[in-house]
């Protein structure tokens, strides 16, 4: 299981068309395994991913949502025989495209649905060592399934999935199945549009929520150091673990030194705070750090 990297990408299947056209554009749902806490700085993680999921849905995606619609009904009629009614439907998609191509003619992917799922997990370095043991030994003894099983809860994030049309070849099918149905190729211009609707593309962004966690807590330490030192060490504590637990569900897999980085930053600060000295450039440099961090998980490359 792969769950280090902020972002994977796939070809969407065309099967999963029909769930795509029955729900609305932005859809948020929790699949909560347990309560994590704080609760204010994980709500506020799923916040922020659901306001970028609604931003992805631009003005023109409404009429990207409606020419998948006309599409997916020009199949069905296909297989009918209704030739004439499929074409004006492939028109109506075609104009729809068209309107959406013309708000951004650079954008080669344009976002049609998203969805915001939230994994919440409670545990411990300790515990996470003990599950990965367990791993080990299920693996070992040819249990496969009861690894799987046990991999499967072995997550803590916030997942941002969004389906998109790729503009460079779904128009230009389109046009194509209006040439085969005027040859009267109708049964090619139906696979032609199958084919088109299983190039849809998924782009699956996730950001841990023990990173986020531990970005929470650098903040209020550095809130709070002045009035209670006591409390900022705590804080700084708690960050460091939610760090390990981040590094040991496999989340720093291709950020290891940024992994290193920003505990050592903490450590400073630590020592900074202990030894009364000044933490003002310390807290400065371990923000940055996260928010780079946070960026690597979240932005991904921007489409165009």
């Amino acid at each position: 299981m792969d769950i280090s990297n902020g972002k994977t990408r796939g070809i969407l299947p065309g099967w999963v068309l029909a769930g795509v056209l029955s729900v609305p554009l932005v859809v948020m749902n929790n699949m909560s395994v347990a309560a994590v806490q704080p609760d204010v700085v994980k709500q506020g993680a799923v916040t922020q991913a659901e306001k970028a999921a609604e931003k992805k849905q631009e003005k023109f995606s409404a009429e990207a949502m409606a020419a998948l619609k006309s599409v997916d009904e020009a199949i069905s009629l296909l297989k009918d025989g209704k030739k004439d009614v499929a074409v004006k439907k492939l028109e109506i998609a075609s104009g729809k495209l068209e309107v959406a191509m013309a708000a951004n003619p650079s954008l080669k992917l344009i976002p049609i649905a998203t969805e915001v799922r939230t994994y919440e997990l409670i545990t411990t370095p300790k515990q996470v060592k003990a599950d990965l043991d367990a791993v080990d030994d299920l693996l070992e003894s040819g249990d496969v399934q009861g690894a799987r099983a046990l991999l499967s809860g072995m997550r803590s994030e916030v997942v941002t999935e969004t389906i998109y049309i790729p503009m460079e070849t779904y128009p230009d099918a389109i046009k194509r199945a209006v040439r085969e149905i005027t040859a009267n190729q109708s049964r090619k211009a139906r696979a032609t549009l199958i084919e088109a609707m299983g190039t849809l593309v998924k782009d699956t962004l996730v950001m841990p929520l023990p990173v986020v966690l531990a970005q929470g807590a650098i903040e209020d330490a550095m809130a709070v150091q002045a009035s209670d030192k006591d409390e900022a060490l705590r804080d700084l504590e708690y960050a460091s673990v939610q760090l390990e637990i981040a590094r040991q569900l496999g989340y720093f897999y291709d950020t290891k030194d940024d992994y290193k980085t920003l505990k050592k930053n903490i450590e400073d600060i630590e020592q900074a705070l202990k030894g009364k000295s000044k933490t003002g450039q310390l807290f400065d440099d371990v923000k940055n750090g996260f928010g780079k961090l946070v960026d690597k998980f979240t932005s991904g490359k921007e489409k165009k």
